[in-house]
């Protein structure tokens, strides 16, 4: 599948992350990050690099809710 047809899941993730983290300047920030660089193939880094993003994202692989 095509980063391009990826994109609207990917935004739809990203404005979620925003709103549970409207009030953390610093997880914002990550967040704008993974919006302006992310790239398929570096996908373990980020999913690596934030904390927040892999507690997250393991939380919804355990409950299945994703």
């Amino acid at each position: 599948m095509s980063d391009a047809a990826l994109l609207p899941s990917r935004n739809e993730f990203l404005e979620f992350l925003r709103q549970q983290y409207h009030d953390n300047n610093d997880r914002l920030r990550i967040i704008d990050d993974l919006k302006s660089s992310y790239q398929a193939n570096q996908a373990i880094k980020w999913y690596t690099r934030a904390s927040f993003l892999y507690d997250i994202m393991n939380k919804a692989f355990r409950q299945q809710d994703y």
